[in-house]
């Protein structure tokens, strides 16, 4: 058995590291290990110290699948100058390539990477003891081919590299398609120790020319290989080449080179170094079968001048100080590359980072893909409506369109996802542009500037096209206006409180049997009815000019609150959008700590009851309220007011709540008076807390058992009276008469 031998032994150990020393005795405490001897390595100022053991582990399995022995000779290096300053390094010369490997120069002893964070998160609970118990457990797990898991890339990718490409999500397309090839660009030109290149598809124009600072791509695509294989890095062109397969490597190597070539020749003055990048394609199977493409890339350590006449694809001499590609009949066939010394030239690691397609931005963000693909429309896209197709943009859920007819202002600055530079522009458009931008080649979202109830031919389409329909208008009308509407889309309303002190979740089922308006009616019951519900719009009329129209009011609300707010719509709509029923929901923010608690509001089926030209509609969570205070008054009948919403462009009434009678109200077995005790501020509380929306809208009483709901001839004389005093601000005036079978509404 061969093992490489590191350094210089040192006969005097006092000048050692406080580290080597800690490691030493660490080493000589452990029954398991065996200190052999201290070396070190010396290269100009820097010293490297070596310690040199042998370990032992029984609980190893004999003749293991990871051809890890029962007794390994290692080495611990401590080198205080590097990123890592202490490594294990395997002394066996064909100690086997396994996975979480550094890497290291070709014929040097193996560096095991023990850790998969940070030395500087590590180093601030490492021990010496502990380190060389996780060798133990690395060696144990490695013998048994359980360290690497089998959706982690295939090669040791944990080596110091000074460069690193992103590649494009749509890579693939260069190894699939002809006619494209993938173009190289510098991201950053600052630091000397870190390289950053982009890569982006490009057509293949046909220009071969260089220039300063250029970078060439030869790609090659590799047979498929199985999930658990593993090999070391390659660090020529020929150990690249036996790793790939020579003869197909070298001749498409060959023909990349020769390709690269101008027609009007090069000059030896293109001498700059690392100008040819590999990319390598490795089509990863899994128990046979294709589970996925790995990607591994090299750059040369050499110009492109000089390959190419190692290549011997450039004449010997040059003409007016050019190169020029020889001329090939009938291709090349690898015999006919007779010079190898192409082969010596080494590699240089570089670092492949993918960029996101939408599948792996769903995966990282922990979303579903089977609910993910659908079409959408966002209307109103201000500061939470932009906020929330931002969060759905970079999640990949859904397909937007964006729906505003506003312009981005010089206020909304303070809480818009918008850039001053974008001031002016329409703020559909503006999301439409940062949503487009945060993955290049995902689902672009659309933009149209109008309103959500305008009728043009793109909004149709996009209703047509739209599984859900998000509303952050915040608007008194489109809630309404898109109920009695046939042509959308299941509704989703979402807003915050003028106080910020709450936000709000109102979505319609999957078949909109409940509309908009029929939940906001149950929201506004909810309201007068809880606790919560006590200072839930207060500030309704906003508390801050920011221009010189009536109209121009904000209120004051800080960015930080805005996003808790958007974060919680977020996963909330897209955690409930599977569920078919109606939802309704109130997640209040307490002012000093913040602490979130959510208010789930129970919502009712409806009765849409047709009256003459208006249409009064109720649910049955009011119906059974009456009906419960009608028992318990029972044998005498009840009453009292009717509170809802009327909307005179729909012509719709809709029933929000019934008060109890007032104390002064006379009640027997066969008469009702309702009195009016109270009344007042009681109404007055009611447009507090509803903002004004919910108002007085007519009576309702009860009928004594075995009488039906229909109107009396006293019934029929009060509503005529009161529709004389509802007249004057030309509303309607609705009274409800509930039986113990039946229900009558009757609207004048």
């Amino acid at each position: 058995m061969e093992f490489y031998e590191l350094g210089r032994c040192v006969e005097n150990s006092e000048d050692i590291l406080p580290l080597t020393a800690s490691l030493i005795s660490a080493c000589q405490q452990n029954p398991y290990v065996e200190f052999i001897e201290l070396r070190e390595i010396a290269d100009g100022s820097n010293r490297t110290e070596v310690i040199v053991i042998e370990v032992g582990d029984s609980t190893i399995r004999m003749n293991n699948p990871g051809q890890i022995k029962r007794r390994e000779k290692f080495a611990i290096t401590v080198d205080l100058q590097s990123s890592i300053p202490v490594i294990f390094r395997a002394l066996r010369k064909d100690f086997p390539t396994m996975a979480h490997m550094y890497y290291v120069p070709h014929n040097t002893p193996k560096a095991l990477c023990l850790y998969n964070v940070n030395w500087s998160t590590v180093e601030h609970h490492w021990t010496p003891e502990m380190f060389i118990q996780r060798l133990f457990w690395w060696l144990r797990e490695s013998s048994e081919l359980r360290l690497h898991r089998n959706d982690q890339p295939l090669e040791p990718l944990f080596y110091q590299s000074s460069y690193e490409v992103i590649l494009p999500a749509n890579f693939m397309e260069v190894f699939c398609r002809n006619g494209l090839c993938l173009t190289l660009e510098w991201v950053n030109y600052e630091s000397n120790s870190h390289k950053i290149l982009r890569a982006k598809v490009t057509k293949d124009t046909g220009n071969k020319e260089f220039f300063e600072g250029d970078f060439k791509c030869v790609k090659f695509f590799a047979d498929p290989v199985e999930s658990n294989s593993i090999s070391n890095y390659p660090s020529t062109l020929a150990e690249l080449s036996e790793k790939l397969g020579a003869e197909k490597f070298d001749r498409e190597l060959y023909n990349s080179i020769y390709n690269l070539v101008p027609e009007n020749g090069i000059t030896a003055k293109q001498s700059g170094v690392e100008r040819l990048f590999i990319l390598v394609c490795i089509p990863r199977h899994l128990n046979g079968e294709f589970h996925r493409y790995d990607v591994i890339g090299y750059f040369l350590n050499v110009s492109f001048f000089e390959l190419a006449k190692d290549f011997e694809v450039i004449s010997h001499y040059a003409q007016n100080n050019k190169w020029h590609k020889i001329k090939l009949i009938g291709g090349v066939a690898i015999e006919d590359i007779s010079s190898s010394i192409w082969k010596r030239h080494h590699l240089l690691p570089v670092e492949i980072r993918n960029s996101l397609n939408s599948e792996f931005a769903r995966n990282i963000s922990g979303i579903d893909a089977s609910n993910a693909c659908f079409n959408g429309i966002i209307a109103g896209v201000g500061a939470l409506g932009g906020l929330l197709g931002q969060i759905w943009a970079r999640g990949a859920w859904g397909q937007w369109c964006f729906v505003d007819p506003d312009y981005l202002n010089p206020h909304n600055l303070a809480r818009h996802v918008g850039y001053d530079y974008m001031l002016g522009r329409p703020k559909a458009v503006v999301l439409q542009a940062l949503t487009n931008d945060i993955y290049a080649h995902a689902e672009t979202h659309s933009a149209l500037h109008c309103s959500i109830t305008d009728q043009n031919n793109e909004l149709i389409m996009a209703l047509e096209k739209a599984s859900i329909l998000v509303d952050v208008t915040a608007s008194y009308n489109v809630p309404r206006e898109l109920s009695v509407r046939e042509d959308v889309p299941r509704v989703a309303s979402l807003f915050l409180t003028p106080s910020g002190s709450s936000c709000v979740l109102l979505m319609e089922d999957s078949h909109r049997y409940l509309r908009s308006a029929d939940i906001e009616a149950q929201y506004y019951r909810a309201i007068l009815n809880s606790e919560w519900g006590n200072i839930h719009l207060t500030n309704h009329q906003g508390d801050i000019w920011v221009g010189g129209g009536c109209r121009d009011i904000s209120v004051k609300l800080a960015d930080d609150r805005l996003h808790l707010y958007a974060g919680v719509l977020a996963k909330q709509l897209r955690r409930r959008v599977d569920i078919q029923e109606a939802q309704a929901c109130v997640w209040c923010v307490e002012e000093v700590t913040d602490a979130i608690s959510s208010h789930e509001i129970k919502l009712y089926p409806v009765t849409r009851d047709i009256k003459s030209e208006w249409v009064v509609i109720y649910d049955e969570g009011l119906i059974n309220k009456i009906r419960s205070i009608r028992l318990n008054a029972l044998p005498c009948e009840t009453g009292g007011i009717l509170l809802g919403i009327v909307d005179t462009k729909s012509r719709t009434l809709h029933l929000v709540d019934a008060l109890l009678p007032p104390n002064d109200s006379i009640a027997s077995p066969v008469n009702f008076t309702r009195g009016i005790e109270g009344l007042s501020g009681a109404l007055s509380s009611v447009h507090e807390r509803t903002a004004g929306i919910v108002d007085y809208v007519g009576e309702w009483h009860s009928h004594p058992n075995g009488c039906s709901a229909s109107p009396s001839s006293d019934d029929n004389q009060l509503i005529t009276r009161l529709a004389e005093t509802m007249r004057h601000d030309g509303l309607p005036v609705l009274m409800l008469i509930v039986s113990d079978t039946e229900i009558s509404c009757t609207i004048i």
